[in-house]
């Protein structure tokens, strides 16, 4: 007669029962808390004058935003970035991202960690015990200065962070020091703590939502401010919006330049705000321009490097909103691709291509016409 093979029962340690128990707790707490069925909420009337100013002096009674922001803030949301959610919200700058970003990591509204992604800080107070380093999205830093700084980490909670979010995302061992300041495994797909992840991840991709919309409404803003007596002399609008995703912007300066002389290394400038991408920017049928355009004059050759300068370029005529150091990709006009990044330097006068794929250069280094500079345009505190 055959046997079954024995099943192996995998006890937790005391210390995960207890922290899993206590956070069950919490997690049934705040489910009896939450209302049973939607608000209606009512469309609000139209405000008197007194009620204006009323508003107006309440919102100058609150605390001015925090707006530098730097890796290792907790920092507390305002209402405006959290559309569809009553929870106050709390996130952690966890590190610089790409395209200038940062990386976020929500706090979580319990004391004890739920997940192995779920971290204990040391702070005692309620709000601000667990980062919740599983549940992570990128922001424009424009929308992230619109906050206030509730702490700052030290460098030792900055490091073990890391070192959390680096195991829950690419697996690599965690410190021995650290594993009994998370949370315990999920090993039941009907654990409730499944149900609870699912809800704070939506709170952080409607929020990351939110806050690129708003990044690109102000962006916008702060291209027509500076730039406001050039567009109003173009012949075209030189703004140009795209239905895929109509809160992108960019933006082709024409200006009142003398064209580049017969044979000349130019390329066309392109101002965009920071979360257009290479694709965006392919010309479209309807974006010509009755002006001359914002060039840039070739004045280093392309060269075949792997590291150092790859080319220079002089920036013909000023860039008002390019103050300073910045960046810039180098598109390929026909494609809407990249094929290298550098930095607009020497008060916005130069352009230098650090980093790029020569095979993909290699094509452009006898004629550089096909190719555009496309800026990033600073927001209005860098300006």
């Amino acid at each position: 007669m055959s046997t079954l093979p024995k099943s192996k029962t995998v006890l937790r340690p005391e210390w995960q029962r207890r922290r899993l128990t206590n956070w069950l707790r919490e997690w049934e707490i705040a489910r009896a808390l939450r209302p049973r069925s939607p608000s209606v909420v009512a469309q609000p009337s139209p405000l008197s004058d007194a009620e204006e100013a009323d508003r107006a002096r309440l919102r100058g009674s609150v605390r001015p935003f925090d707006q530098d922001v730097t890796v290792g803030q907790v920092r507390l949301l305002p209402a405006e970035l959290l559309r569809g959610t009553e929870e106050l919200v709390l996130v952690y700058v966890l590190s610089d991202w790409e395209a200038g970003d940062v990386l976020v990591a929500k706090v979580s509204p319990f004391s004890e960690p739920a997940t192995p992604g779920e971290w204990l800080t040391g702070f005692c107070e309620p709000l601000v015990r667990v980062l919740s380093l599983w549940n992570v999205v990128n922001l424009p830093p424009s929308a992230l200065a619109r906050s206030w700084i509730a702490v700052e980490l030290s460098e030792k909670q900055q490091a073990d962070a890391w070192a959390v979010f680096c195991h829950i995302t690419t697996g690599v061992e965690l410190p021995a020091c650290l594993v009994e300041q998370v949370g315990p495994l999920i090993a039941n797909p009907a654990d409730p703590r499944v149900q609870y992840q699912g809800e704070q991840a939506a709170i952080m991709v409607a929020m990351q939502e939110t806050a690129t919309h708003q990044a690109a409404r102000d962006d916008l803003a702060v291209i027509v401010a500076l730039l406001g007596p050039m567009l109003r002399q173009s012949a075209a609008p030189p703004v140009l919006r795209f239905r895929e995703r109509p809160h992108v912007v960019a933006l082709r300066c024409g200006m009142p330049l003398a064209a580049a002389t017969p044979g000349e290394q130019v390329s066309e400038v392109i101002l965009w705000t920071p979360d257009s991408t290479a694709a965006d920017l392919l010309p479209t049928p309807d974006a010509e321009h009755a002006v001359p355009m914002l060039y840039a004059r070739l004045i280093t050759p392309i060269q075949p490097l792997s590291t150092g300068l790859y080319a220079a370029w002089d920036l013909v005529g000023e860039v008002p909103c390019v103050r300073g150091r910045t960046s810039f990709l180098l598109l390929e006009r026909a494609t809407g691709d990249s094929l290298g990044e550098g930095e607009v330097t020497h008060e916005g006068g130069r352009a230098e291509l650090r980093e790029g794929d020569w095979s993909r250069l290699r094509a452009h280094v006898h004629d550089t016409s096909g190719l555009a500079l496309v800026i990033v345009c600073p927001h209005a505190d860098e300006a």
